[in-house]
């Protein structure tokens, strides 16, 4: 896809929005960070329940056209309950916390996530391949994380915008992270505001994964 039509559909995306919906876009986001900070953050991060988990998953899951949430499905029921049991939710507490605030790099930290015997390894954080990691990440730190979506749907996006990163590895860390670079590359590129950052970004490219 050409640059001058990939800012053509930008335009047209843009002017098909409402000023107000973005307005309150943002501010639902804002919100939800201040909330995220509260539950997760460095202070309460191993003192968090399953309900706080399951609040999270419904407050960013879409609920329908210009509606709360920022991801169109974060739910995977049968995995939640997974964490349920005091042995399960300490796991899940430690596995976050190292994702969120263990000073190694991202992409080693994502491959804990799936690697089979790590002790950070859980069927929520690492599952959709690694969409709802992802999803905490991105609230954790909004401004160096683009786009609540699988690596497949990541891969197949930026193959239609002719952002695709060449060469990609099999390494499923390394993946993320050059592909999260690439999408921050084009958001800045071609000047996508901050309002539009995880609801009306995400919801323009994932209308792009099909068409070429």
């Amino acid at each position: 896809m050409t640059n001058k039509k990939i800012r053509q559909l930008i335009k047209d995306h843009e002017k098909s929005l409402r000023q107000e919906s973005c307005l309150k876009k943002e501010k639902e986001f804002d919100s939800l960070c201040k909330w995220f900070n509260a539950k997760f953050g460095p202070h309460n991060i191993e003192r968090f329940t399953k309900k706080d988990v399951l609040l999270f998953a419904e407050k960013i899951t879409w609920k329908g056209e210009d509606k709360e949430g920022f991801w169109r499905n974060l739910r995977i029921p049968t995995q939640w309950e997974e964490i349920a049991s005091d042995e399960n939710i300490k796991k899940f507490r430690g596995a976050l916390k190292f994702l969120l605030y263990d000073k190694c790099d991202l992409e080693l930290k994502l491959n804990e996530l799936v690697q089979k015997n790590s002790p950070y390894n859980t069927p929520i954080l690492r599952g959709k391949r690694l969409v709802v990691a992802t999803a905490f990440l991105a609230v954790h730190k909004p401004e160096e994380y683009v786009s609540i979506l699988s690596l497949e749907w990541k891969k197949d996006i930026l193959e239609n915008l002719s952002r695709f990163p060449q060469d990609l590895p099999s390494d499923r860390g390394k993946q993320f992270v050059m592909m999260n670079k690439a999408f921050l590359s084009f958001k800045k590129e071609f000047g996508i505001p901050r309002w539009n950052n995880y609801y009306m970004f995400t919801k323009f490219l994932w209308n792009r994964r099909s068409k070429k």
